[in-house]
């Protein structure tokens, strides 16, 4: 910790002598205010930035997402149409501080929008996400807006049988008039793969040792598919410019079957066993998500507040086979629901003068997870907690300096099966904001967040899913608190330098361990129990990022981070380096209305738990082509071609150790991802008063 800070304030003094000198001859610098409102578009106060949105942030894109793309650190796939905000996608999307889909709101054309917020490391209510990002809407905004999308993925690489991929269609509308908005989406996603992954297993308490081998027809061991398809509305009504209502319903429903035909070489010298055994495992999954949404704003006063209610269902069902030679080892089948409430009330004040912010919040989490026999609808495992936060926040503004501070305490009752424990976590967030001159500035940041096991981890019933491997969850895990400080220098408007160390004393993990007990052939033997349990958490992080607008159809973004991470519990420890590169180039013709990008990225991911150490080289050069077509730019057709070389390798390697079992996994997860061609078409309407507006006044708009 002492080296971090160290290194924090040694860059930071480097950096100075040529910041000190812009200073001395910026005749801009006088006032914070004055200066944002003649000199740039973007306003930066401690950890939010407010944007206005312009012209040239607008050319060449037609949705919300494409134009977030072009910010520093914000990074748009043309491919899949996704935005990640430094390397993350934990991500919140708000329009006019109301919560909405984030993909819902980032398909969405810009033109309805006149500036947004973006927001590191919220606190409060979404404290946890790395961003949040609110959307303002044109005062008066009257028209309506829709598009229809489509595309396909094919792969032309001899590492994966499917060629077609990616079946997807989307469609979405929006329509704003008077005091109404309403938002409606529906979506569907079909993907498949067929290929080999490889792995070698010795059971330590036996001495059988596992191979998968080639299948002897030549055909691959692994056959996946998957599905997705939602659906989202959502009402607002405007009760007047400072307070609002919303009803919000959304459905999500998701599937796969992964079938694994393999063939595997056993060897027990003890008992004489040197053979070869046709393994058919067959696992299939559905599930479905209701949602019901109420929320609730009220900026009139003095003190601004704000409630939501959530209320969520989640049905699921898990059916699960394995047969060696013909006859079945391991059968499971069950279902799975969860229940979830969530009540949360928030406000704030502002002095008159705003220097001064003081607010404070409640949140309420109600969670009941059920899992039912399949056939006999026998109960389980039953488990449950009761949450309680609260917490209070004060902020200081004047000049350049900001200083954020916003303590919270939680109460959280865990029931399982008849049995109670309670946790108290605590925690913080703090910010230390200052600008150095109109364009640099440097923040440091304390952030401490909560996150809680799922339905896996923390079902105590569990299963067999092979021969000598059991899976289970532990229903009475300490809360995940993460600890998170964060540097950031930021010059120029275009570069900027970050540093941060992770500590998480209590992250969920997976640890394995020697059980005895009934297997599923019914006899009597020792097998592996993986179960979760809570482990310790390090890493320690750097990365710069320079965003770039030349020759003013030109941007150039360049990212690059390298990580040290360790994972430990008791005698158990993993540790490794990880590191990420990507730059691009975007040029946008406004003659003949067509995008072009490209970008080359490699990311060395790196993945330590206590027991095992997964190690992944991710090399993506791609291409990408737009044209815009119509009038307005209505229809868009894309192709992007991707991994279509490699110079480094980009195999997954897993190795696993632990008083059980010793394996090695390897999966040529990048290489069947390459030489992958995107084919999109997207077409966009839109009407109303203010787009007819817009329209005809694009010419001038700043």
């Amino acid at each position: 910790m002492k080296n971090i800070i160290k290194l924090m304030f040694l860059i930071t003094a480097l950096l100075l002598n040529s910041v000190v000198y812009a200073s001395e001859n910026d005749s801009l610098s006088v006032n914070l205010k004055d200066v944002v409102v003649e000199a740039s578009n973007i306003k930066q106060v401690g950890n939010k930035q407010l944007i206005t949105i312009t012209r040239n942030m607008r050319k060449g894109k037609t949705s919300t997402a494409q134009m977030l793309g072009d910010l520093p650190n914000f990074y748009y796939n043309p491919a899949d149409r996704t935005v990640t905000f430094n390397n993350s996608s934990n991500i919140v999307v708000l329009v006019d501080s109301i919560e909405k889909p984030t993909s819902d709101v980032l398909n969405l054309q810009h033109i309805r929008f006149d500036r947004m917020e973006v927001v590191h490391n919220p606190t409060g209510k979404y404290q946890g996400y790395d961003v949040l990002i609110n959307f303002h809407t044109k005062e008066n905004y009257e028209g309506y807006e829709g598009y229809v999308f489509h595309n396909n993925m094919l792969h032309f690489n001899k590492y994966n049988n499917s060629t077609l991929n990616v079946d997807n269609e989307n469609a979405s509308f929006a329509y704003t008039k008077n005091k109404w908005n309403i938002y409606a989406r529906g979506n569907y996603y079909w993907g498949t793969g067929c290929y080999d992954i490889w792995t070698d297993k010795k059971y330590l308490f036996s001495g059988l040792e596992e191979k998968v081998i080639p299948n002897p027809d030549g055909s691959r061991n692994t056959t996946g598919y998957e599905w997705k398809a939602a659906g989202y509305v959502s009402v607002d009504y405007t009760i007047d410019p400072k307070s609002s209502i919303s009803a919000v319903y959304t459905y999500n429903g998701d599937g796969n079957r992964s079938y694994y035909d393999r063939h595997i070489q056993r060897r027990l010298p003890s008992a004489n066993i040197d053979d070869i055994v046709h393994r058919d495992e067959r696992t299939y999954r559905k599930g479905e998500e209701h949602s019901l949404g109420l929320f609730y704003r009220n900026t009139r006063g003095r003190v601004k507040f704000d409630t939501d209610f959530n209320y969520r269902y989640l049905p699921s069902s898990f059916r699960n086979s394995v047969a060696d030679d013909g006859t079945i080892d391991v059968h499971n089948r069950f279902r799975d629901r969860m229940n979830l409430t969530r009540l949360r009330l928030s406000a704030y004040i502002e002095s008159k003068d705003e220097s001064l912010i003081f607010e404070w919040g409640y949140e309420n989490n109600w969670k009941k997870y059920e899992r039912i026999g399949y056939e006999n609808n026998e109960r389980l495992n039953t488990n449950s907690y009761l949450r309680n936060r609260f917490y209070l926040g004060f902020g200081y503004f004047r000049d350049k300096i900001n200083i954020q501070i916003a303590p919270w305490i939680e109460a959280v009752h865990l029931k399982s099966n008849g049995e109670s424990k309670n946790q108290f976590p605590v925690g913080a967030t703090a910010m230390f904001f200052y600008r150095l001159t109109r364009q640099n500035w440097m923040r440091l940041t304390y952030t401490c967040s909560t996150s809680y096991p799922n339905q896996g981890q923390s079902c105590e019933w569990g299963y067999f899913s092979e021969p000598y491997v059991w899976n289970g969850g532990n229903p009475f895990l300490k809360s995940s608190v993460n600890h998170n400080v964060s540097y950031w220098i930021d010059l120029f408007s275009c570069f900027n330098f970050q540093c941060g160390y992770t500590f998480n004393p209590d992250k969920f993990t997976t640890v394995g361990e020697v059980r005895e007990g009934i297997l599923p052939s019914g006899q009597h033997g020792k097998y592996v129990a993986f179960t979760a349990q809570n482990s310790r958490f390090n890493k320690v992080w750097t990365s710069v990022s320079f965003t770039k607008r030349f020759k003013r159809d030109f941007l150039y973004k360049a990212d690059a981070g390298i990580s040290h991470t360790k994972a430990s519990w008791g005698d158990f420890s993993n540790s490794g380096n990880g590191y990420t590169f990507r730059t691009s180039l975007n040029y946008y013709n406004t003659p003949v209305r067509m995008n072009f990008n490209v970008v080359y990225e490699y990311n060395r991911v790196l993945i330590p738990a206590p027991q095992s150490l997964t190690k992944t080289g991710v090399e993506w050069p791609a291409i990408s082509i737009s044209k815009y077509w119509l009038k307005n730019n209505a229809l868009e057709t894309s192709l992007s071609y991707g991994g279509f070389f490699r110079m480094f390798n980009g195999d997954s390697r897993t190795w696993l150790k632990n008083p059980a079992l010793e394996s090695y996994k390897l999966d040529h997860g990048t290489a069947r991802q390459g030489q992958r061609l995107t084919i999109s078409l997207t077409y966009r309407f839109s009407g109303g008063k203010s787009v007819r507006q817009y329209n005809r006044s694009l010419s001038t708009e700043q």
